[in-house]
């Protein structure tokens, strides 16, 4: 499984949660931390998390690469860092609990 190899400072994480998951997964095996390069999020990148984290059938709806978290470079007022789409599986955003 792919991981930041220790040579890069983690600046986000993310955390699995919802109906999707085994509940009996635990809380600490669910966060998957991203750095400067960014961070992508698939069955063909983490296939171990999503093999042993998702419930029977659910994987069929991740794509291999299904997003990309990637920093902003453009110098402008909103720098950070945004979500990319990779996949054909549809993606929902949920920002401060409403979802977009």
């Amino acid at each position: 499984d792919a991981d930041l190899g220790g040579a890069e400072a983690e600046l986000f994480c993310l955390e699995l949660g919802g109906t999707a998951l085994r509940p009996d997964f635990p809380q600490e095996l669910r966060r998957v931390g991203g750095g400067d390069r960014g961070l992508t999020i698939g069955r063909a990148v983490q296939k171990r998390l999503h093999w042993e984290a998702l419930q029977e059938g659910v994987s069929q709806y991740v794509s291999r690469e299904h997003f990309r978290i990637e920093r902003r470079r453009d110098g402008g007022p909103n720098r950070g860092f945004c979500v990319l789409p990779l996949g054909s599986n549809l993606m929902w955003l949920v920002r401060n609990g409403a979802r977009r």
